[in-house]
C-alpha cells in the first residue's frame, strides 16, 4: 500500500517489469481523486475499489477489463 496526493491517477499497464492485471478490493477506497485512467491490459476491477470516491467524475476503462 502507498500514498499519493494527485487528483487524477494513470494505472499503468506494468509495474516493475510485471504486468498490471487487476486493480483490488479498496484500492482508491476514500481517496480523494477525480479521475482515473486505467491502462490495456488491466482484467479485474475488484469489488469496492472506488468506493467513497466521493470527488471520482471520471473513469477509462480498457477493452482488456473483463470482470467489474
Amino acid at each position: 500500500m502507498g500514498t499519493c496526493t494527485d487528483t487524477r491517477i494513470v494505472v499503468p499497464g506494468t509495474y516493475n517489469n510485471l504486468p498490471v492485471k487487476k486493480v483490488s478490493k479498496s484500492a482508491f477506497s476514500g481517496k480523494s481523486i477525480n479521475g482515473i485512467v486505467l491502462s490495456e491490459g488491466i482484467e479485474i476491477i475488484d469489488k469496492e475499489a472506488f468506493r467513497g470516491c466521493d470527488l471520482l467524475t471520471s473513469i477509462t476503462i480498457p477493452s482488456s477489463v473483463a470482470s467489474i
